[in-house]
């Protein structure tokens, strides 16, 4: 489990994965900081992301696979993009940004 808390800054710049060869319950990020993905290429998130502080995605991909999920906070959206073959779950708080590419 990765917590990213309320006051921190998380930086992926560039690609990267974030995966687990041994499911566990455990295995997750949890961000009540700031997450900022920035660069080009992607950044793939094979657990279960949580989000109730604030996830910027100013340039590239940030790709989910498992379940991305927002109690609260914002999530922004620019020139970069979210991409997810799992479930984005926005429960409350901000989706928004210059320019909005769901997929």
């Amino acid at each position: 489990m990765i917590d990213n808390l309320q006051g921190g800054v998380f930086n992926s710049v560039g690609d990267g994965d974030l995966t687990v060869f041994r499911s566990h319950s455990g295995h997750a990020f949890n961000n009540l900081g700031t997450f900022v993905r920035t660069g080009s290429g992607a950044t793939f998130f094979n657990v279960p992301f949580g989000n109730s502080g604030t996830v910027e995605v100013p340039r590239g991909v940030l790709s989910f696979g498992s379940t991305y999920r927002q109690t609260a906070g914002e999530t922004l959206i620019n020139d970069g993009r979210i991409s997810a073959s799992g479930t984005l779950d926005i429960r409350g708080g901000v989706l928004g940004g210059a320019r909005h590419h769901l997929r």
